[in-house]
């Protein structure tokens, strides 16, 4: 694969983030890998949909009847896992999702380390611009950005990540009156997330790093949208 071009500058590294809001709840996923990783990666998808009338670069995440696919998810998932990061937003707070989606995403660029990655983001300039001002406000400086619309059709990390952010936003909804009778969601074991005292349905299927976070400062709506 050749690297990313953006100028005189090449970069053979990437992150890119996906987001999906399902109910209110905010999943923010960053998938991290060098280009020559993607073959591998979209050799996975193709083996994660076998059986499946899901096509890569064709269909997207929301082109799938969930319970019909949940196989489809955790192959993917769990055939990936060391490349993932992600957040959760559990809402109820007022929060407007573009801003979520931004700090979440800046938390998680962060968290894996820009260096000489370009940051691939799923929308227009706009989400560019969030992006930014939540990456200089968190770490007073912002990585090289590349935007892109439907960018799930276009790259095999986009792709990964969009169909892992449905993925865990659909379980947490699936939990959502336990999950909102909680004051605090807790790592206990490594790779498993914990309501109250037991492991949440699924999720231990998989050896993805979760950070959960209410981000609520950082992302107060601004104005009536939403």
């Amino acid at each position: 694969m050749r690297p990313f071009r953006a100028g005189e500058t090449a970069y053979n590294q990437s992150i890119a983030i996906d987001a999906s809001t399902i109910d209110g709840i905010t999943i923010t996923v960053a998938v991290s890998a060098d280009r020559t990783d993607e073959l591998e990666i979209l050799d996975s998808l193709y083996a994660a949909a076998e059986g499946h009338s899901f096509y890569p670069f064709r269909d997207k995440s929301h082109d799938l009847e969930y319970e019909e696919s949940i196989e489809l998810f955790e192959h993917a998932i769990a055939a990936n896992s060391h490349r993932l990061s992600a957040t959760a937003h559990l809402g109820q707070d007022g929060s407007d999702p573009e801003r979520v989606e931004a700090v979440q995403s800046a938390v998680l660029a962060e968290e894996i380390g820009v260096g000489d990655q370009l940051v691939i983001l799923d929308g227009n300039e706009d989400k560019a611009e969030r992006f930014g001002r939540a990456m200089t406000g968190l770490s007073g400086v912002c990585p090289p950005v590349a935007t892109c619309i439907q960018s799930e059709m276009y790259y095999p990390t986009s792709l990964l990540a969009d169909l892992c952010a449905s993925h865990l936003a659909y379980q947490i909804t699936t939990h959502v009156t336990a999950l909102k009778s909680l004051p605090l969601l807790r790592l206990r074991k490594k790779n498993t997330i914990i309501i109250g005292d037991r492991p949440t349905m699924g999720w231990s299927l998989y050896q993805t790093r979760f950070r959960l976070s209410q981000s609520n400062s950082a992302a107060q709506k601004p104005s009536a949208r939403g």
